[in-house]
């Protein structure tokens, strides 16, 4: 197999695909985006990022559709976890033999979908802990934090992912690999079910709103043991060590506005069964308990549906 990776397609590019594939392509990587509402705007007019790491402009090829894409040695999906995305047609067209699918999307079971589309290639999980929006269409804000956590989706990926691992690191990105790709999904799960899907039911909240009320601390806390349990049941322990640092990291960080509430702001579809549904699934399929996370799925849904605005 091919090792070098030349030429880097990203796919979905919102904000956190123009973000890291902006830092990649400040290395000298051969980036091109696709981005269905964005790609007009970003030919006309460079990429503006503002980061903690560092302010930088820089044009990007931009294009609405993949079919307008070149091949790609190494491909990052990081478009919304969105069940009516036709990922065979959005993702072939960038393909070619030896390429490598990076999926760095929110919620569950994602990286088996990718796996029964594409069985003969490389499929690497992916998750960010990063504070991120996109402030315009060629604007993006990178408000705190930042690594990026992979793992690959085979054990006969494993040289593969040590490879992405030194390209992500060569962006100046911080990244580690873990082991299992299940552990990855359900230790980024433990923060994204219960700060995306509350602020959005709580009217409209920050980070740092949630983290200053002890009442609404304590629908976090049992959000969080349920997705514990399930997780559990799923074969997948995540140490308590673990739990009160995702807590520490959220106290500290500066107030952020989740992707959910954002989406939910500017009338977009949320990943609803990604972040809620998917779990909540596999709950009923393990037979645990979750009246919580029921509740909230519930609440999700009724509001993705009552406030979704189609766009042509």
């Amino acid at each position: 197999m091919k090792m070098e990776f030349e030429n880097i397609a990203i796919i979905g590019a919102g904000a956190v695909g123009l973000f890291y594939g902006a830092k990649l392509q400040q290395e000298g990587f051969s980036v091109e985006y696709q981005s269905r509402s964005s790609a007009t705007a970003l030919q006309k007019t460079p990429l503006d990022i503002k980061s903690i790491w560092g302010d930088f402009k820089l044009p990007v090829k931009a294009f609405e559709s993949t079919t307008e894409m070149r091949p790609a040695d190494l491909v990052f999906l990081s478009c919304k976890a969105l069940p009516q995305i036709d990922y065979k047609n959005l993702i072939t067209p960038v393909l070619q033999k030896d390429s490598v699918i990076v999926v760095l999307q929110n919620g569950l079971n994602n990286d088996e979908k990718i796996h029964e589309l594409f069985p003969s290639h490389h499929i690497i999980a992916a998750s960010a802990f990063t504070c991120i929006s996109r402030t315009a269409a060629n604007q993006v804000n990178h408000l705190d934090y930042g690594p990026i956590t992979i793992s690959p989706f085979e054990q006969s990926s494993n040289e593969v992912t040590e490879r992405v691992l030194s390209v992500i690191e060569t962006s100046g990105t911080p990244c580690n690999i873990i082991p299992h790709h299940r552990s990855l999904r359900w230790e980024k799960l433990l923060w994204n079910i219960p700060f995306n899907s509350l602020s959005v039911a709580l009217g409209g909240v920050n980070t740092k709103d949630i983290m200053q009320s002890s009442a609404i601390f304590s629908s976090i806390s049992e959000l969080m043991n349920e997705t514990l349990e399930i997780a559990r049941a799923d074969n997948v322990i995540i140490s308590p060590e673990r739990v009160e640092r995702v807590i520490e990291n959220t106290r500290e960080m500066e107030p952020y506005k989740t992707s959910m509430l954002i989406d939910y702001d500017l009338k977009n579809r949320m990943e609803t069964e990604a972040i809620l549904g998917e779990p909540l699934r596999t709950a009923q399929k393990y037979g645990v308990h979750t009246p919580v996370l029921k509740t909230v799925y519930n609440i999700m849904t009724f509001l993705n549906e009552n406030n979704i605005q189609e766009k042509s």
